[in-house]
């Protein structure tokens, strides 16, 4: 019977073992960052709890790269600014929710979404260089970054979601690379990057439908190969 326990509870233990590399989480990190390994075998950054308000992701944890910054991970803490490394393709969901002393983020070429809600109401976020590899804005990404005065969106994004930049009150340059934010018949349609917009500039070749073409109105360009949009009086 004794056997049979020590059996039992060496096999209990081996299972909590392997629980517990599964999700394999530090408890804290580098400055306060704490990670969990995912299936491929990379790691995502999990939560922040750190003190500095200054905060470069590294692009690898333990031998392995960085790929993920999961849903919630830096949601209500103080940062002020945060650099993401290259090897990061996924901003989750609520990835920086209320973050409202986040006043720069840094987004390295390779990432690939920016997911629901990622920056939702980083109110001191000014602007943001979205990269040449972004294929998807998530519906909210920006939303109440009433700070935001402009912002480009690359001809890699495919596909506009609802409220991508609604609340963005002050976000009146709008570059536009892509068709995806043009083909609306409402601004919600076109993310609402074009509700408070005063000069909306549209790469030549891109076609030009839906929303803007009944509120705005082309006047001469101050940006070579932009066509130059203001709204209509």
């Amino acid at each position: 019977m004794k056997k049979i326990v020590s059996i039992m509870l060496i096999a209990a233990m081996i299972a909590l073992s392997v629980m517990s590399f599964a999700s394999c989480s530090d408890d804290g990190g580098e400055k306060g960052i704490t990670y969990a390994l995912l299936e491929d075998g990379t790691y995502a950054v999990t939560s922040y709890t750190g003190e500095e308000t200054v905060v470069s992701v590294p692009a690898e944890y333990e031998g392995k790269a960085v790929t993920v910054i999961a849903g919630e991970a830096f949601r209500d803490t103080k940062v002020t600014k945060v650099t993401l490394p290259a090897s990061v393709k996924s901003i989750k969901y609520n990835a920086f929710y209320n973050c409202t002393e986040l006043a720069e983020v840094v987004l390295s070429e390779g990432l690939l979404t920016i997911e629901k809600a990622a920056f939702y109401n980083c109110g001191k976020l000014t602007a943001v260089t979205i990269p040449e590899t972004v294929t998807k804005l998530g519906a909210n990404a920006f939303d109440a970054c009433g700070s935001l005065t402009s912002i480009k969106i690359p001809a890699s994004v495919e596909n506009a979601y609802d409220y991508t930049f609604q609340g963005c009150l002050k976000l009146s340059k709008v570059i536009i690379d892509t068709p995806a934010f043009l083909d609306g018949e409402k601004k919600t349609d076109c993310g609402c990057v074009l509700a408070y917009a005063t000069s909306v500039y549209v790469k030549e070749g891109v076609a030009v439908t839906g929303y803007i073409t009944t509120a705005f109105k082309t006047v001469d360009s101050d940006m070579s190969g932009y066509v130059k949009y203001v709204p209509l009086a």
